[in-house]
């Protein structure tokens, strides 16, 4: 259907509104795209960065680290490692997802380029490195290791949403 049409002399010009309906259907499925890949983040950082919590809780519940302390483990290289551990483990499934939504390409949240994948990975790095050791303040509050997972959650999903 034509918008506008003039014809003069042999000559013609014709305008229409199609492209709009294209742009639309382009920005829906790029926001389609951000929505799951926020997802897909929270999940990541709600279950992943608060299950450590566990740990943490039991080994003071049970006298653990006490131990360590005892035994000689200095106190800077006892939360290191275990700060190294938990952020490895925090890495992996992150880059995991990072990697199959680079191979997706039906989904437009992280453009094909480096530099959209290398915010992705650098939103990922820095909330796991800011959250781990919130989790490891946080644990000392609670006394038993299961009772601390339920709050725990609750707080990432008020804090990301």
């Amino acid at each position: 259907m034509s918008l506008f049409h003039f014809s003069q002399s042999g000559r013609s010009f014709h305008s229409n509104n199609e492209a709009i309906q294209e742009l639309e259907n382009e920005y829906s499925a790029q926001i389609t795209g951000y929505y799951f890949l926020g997802i897909i983040t929270g999940f990541l950082n709600w279950f992943v960065t608060g299950s450590f919590i566990i740990l943490a809780v039991k080994e003071r519940a049970t006298n653990a680290k006490h131990l360590q302390y005892i035994s000689g483990a200095h106190f800077f290289v006892f939360w290191t490692t275990n700060f190294v551990f938990d952020f490895l483990l925090y890495c992996i499934p992150g880059f995991t997802i990072l990697i199959f939504l680079a191979n997706v390409e039906t989904l437009t949240a992280i453009e094909s380029t480096t530099e959209g994948q290398f915010h992705y990975a650098l939103l990922l790095l820095l909330f796991g490195w800011a959250s781990i050791p919130w989790i490891y303040t946080f644990s000392f509050i609670f006394t038993s290791p299961f009772r601390s997972v339920t709050p725990t959650y609750s707080l990432f999903i008020i804090a990301i949403t």
